[in-house]
């Protein structure tokens, strides 16, 4: 005969690996054969359930419980993402025939997004279990502040740092509800540009940052917009360096005036005193005419021009209020 058909005892295989098995003929004998190798493998772990299968990102440390069938001691939990390889969990803090216990990490939790969760037997195995889903969620981020704030309208294209917390990778700074070029982001801050185009004129600007939402294919979840930041786009102080003509003959019918400048703004003014000290001067305003950031005009009419006099030109930029009722900004040249 040239085959044997044998049972093995359960109680004779107590865990997976490698096994001797020899045949011997009754007695009297030549002895056992050459013996033979049979390995045992760990079943691939089935799993049904995850007592939890979503979490907010920077979660503390989740610590769960997989229930299914198959498990053995030595046995591994594994994290995937949809796109990237998986790596191990920390070691499982209590295993049984039907459920594990493991932990995931905070780390792991940074990044919103679909994950799978998978079992694997210590090796020999025949592999890894199915995997189960867990959904990762982005907060709604907090702010805490700006800077700088406030800004002066009429400068270059600005970073600006936003502080607070739950800030997602993919975070987007929006002034206005319309996003800014995003510089660098970490949970607790984004550093984002405020391009020139929005620095033109004073403003109260509101700053708010937006996670993005999960897609499940059925419904959003997570992420959403901050309650937002005020920033402050403030008036400069203007500067008056020429006035042309600088002077005009008594009698004249009108005489138009060019001040030349920095920081001149559209709703910059002109004031004119007379005398020869502010002291005691009374100001008038002037209608103003905004050619540029470094030029004003107005007109001088028949009435100021009755009497030789000497007058006094200033320029005034408007402050402006926040909503914490600080006046900010401007003033007078």
């Amino acid at each position: 005969a040239n085959s044997i058909s044998l049972t093995i005892p359960a109680a004779n295989l107590p865990s997976a690996g490698a096994y001797s098995v020899v045949v011997r003929n009754s007695e009297p004998t030549l002895g056992a054969s050459a013996p033979h190798t049979l390995t045992v493998n760990n079943p691939a772990p089935v799993l049904t359930a995850l007592t939890q299968n979503q979490a907010d990102a920077f979660s503390d440390n989740l610590t769960l419980t997989v229930s299914g069938n198959g498990f053995e001691q030595g046995i591994t939990a594994y994290w995937k993402p949809q796109s990237g390889s998986r790596q191990a969990l920390p070691a499982p803090t209590s295993v049984s025939a039907n459920s594990v216990t493991i932990t995931i990490p905070t780390a792991l939790m940074t990044v919103a997004g679909a994950f799978g969760i998978s079992l694997e037997n210590a090796a020999p195995s025949l592999g890894a279990s199915n995997s189960l889903g867990f959904t990762v969620l982005d907060r709604v981020p907090t702010l805490t502040g700006i800077t700088p704030n406030p800004i002066e309208a009429l400068s270059a294209a600005t970073q600006i740092t936003i502080s607070g917390d739950y800030f997602s990778p993919t975070a987007e700074a929006l002034w206005n509800g319309q996003p800014l070029a995003r510089v660098s982001v970490s949970r607790t801050s984004l550093v984002v540009t405020v391009p020139q185009n929005r620095l033109t004129l004073a403003t109260l600007a509101q700053i708010t940052v937006r996670n993005p939402q999960f897609n499940t294919g059925s419904s959003l979840l997570g992420g959403g917009v901050s309650l937002p930041q005020e920033l402050t786009v403030i008036n400069p102080l203007p500067t008056l360096t020429n006035i042309t003509p600088d002077m005009v003959n008594a009698g004249t019918t009108r005489a138009i005036i060019t001040l030349d400048g920095t920081k001149f703004m559209p709703s910059s003014s002109i004031e004119i005193g007379s005398g020869t000290s502010t002291n005691g001067t009374s100001w008038v305003s002037v209608t103003a005419v905004y050619v540029s950031p470094t030029r004003l005009s107005f007109t001088l009419s028949s009435s100021a021009l009755v009497e030789p006099a000497l007058l006094m030109l200033r320029v005034s930029s408007p402050k402006i209020t926040n909503q914490a009722g600080m006046t900010l900004g401007g003033g007078i040249s």
